[in-house]
């Protein structure tokens, strides 16, 4: 991970720890320049305070995480309590992915269950379209249902430290669900790709981390063929997204018209 440059776009504050937190830790030890976006202000109503509080616990949480990880971050200012998309906001991102020029590009994968999480991949797939992206590899990580691992990341050494930054979201584990617990289960349960081995004839517990691994000319191609074409299917017929997504298509389009077109 020396040098590498690693781009992490997380739905949520706490979906870049669960999916990779182990991942990110390992690659900051080794040198990796590691840089975080979150693509929703993390405004929510049920964590004990209020909506408008929200945003600043869980962006407190997240810069504490990003501290630790010597990552720099962005929170693109998309309400995740009333999500209304806009064009400026899908530039704002564009603007950060070119700025920083990944070789390698980390969000949930393409089929994870979370509405947003999927809105991540296409806003992603339209960025592309307003103004080509390097090429970079992109690795969709796990946070809810089980994906189509051609990847992995041994976490064993650093389970511990991932499960730290886990434990830093305390307005998720604390309201919301066992996250540090889950992810743990989830670590070990994906060991099963990891070589085995003994200590004293006992085999010794290990911790790893799974990924859907593409090219960005891949992954592009699966986001026009797929998101594209099935919003209603995508988006499980939530039509508020499914509209805004729409709306964004059709303004992309456009744009990418008029810049042919001169």
């Amino acid at each position: 991970y020396k040098g590498q440059r690693i781009l992490v776009i997380a739905p949520h504050q706490d979906d870049e720890v669960i999916g990779a937190g182990g991942t990110l830790v390992k690659a900051a030890k080794q040198g990796a320049i590691i840089k975080i976006i979150f693509a929703t202000d993390g405004s929510q109503d049920n964590i004990g305070c209020s909506v408008e509080e929200s945003v600043k616990v869980r962006n407190q949480e997240a810069k504490q995480v990003c501290e630790q990880l010597n990552a720099s971050f962005h929170v693109l200012p998309v309400s995740n309590y009333k999500t209304q998309l806009s064009v400026n906001q899908l530039w704002q991102l564009t603007k950060y992915i070119h700025e920083f020029k990944p070789d390698v590009l980390l969000l949930p994968w393409l089929l994870d269950a979370p509405v947003k999480h999927r809105m991540v991949n296409h806003l992603v797939g339209l960025s592309n379209k307003l103004k080509t992206l390097p090429n970079m590899e992109v690795w969709g990580y796990q946070v809810h249902n089980t994906l189509y691992p051609n990847g992995y990341v041994d976490i064993s050494e650093f389970i511990n430290e991932k499960q730290q930054l886990i434990n830093t979201y305390k307005s998720q584990n604390n309201h919301i669900q066992c996250y540090n617990h889950l992810s743990m289960g989830m670590s070990a349960w994906n060991s099963r790709f990891l070589p085995i081995t003994k200590q004293n004839g006992v085999v010794q517990k290990k911790y790893a981390e799974v990924f859907f691994t593409l090219s960005s000319a891949e992954f592009f191609k699966l986001i026009a063929q797929y998101y594209d074409a099935n919003l209603n299917q995508i988006y499980k017929s939530n039509q508020a997204i499914s509209k805004q997504i729409n709306q964004l298509m059709e303004l992309v389009a456009n744009d990418s018209g008029q810049k042919r077109s001169k």
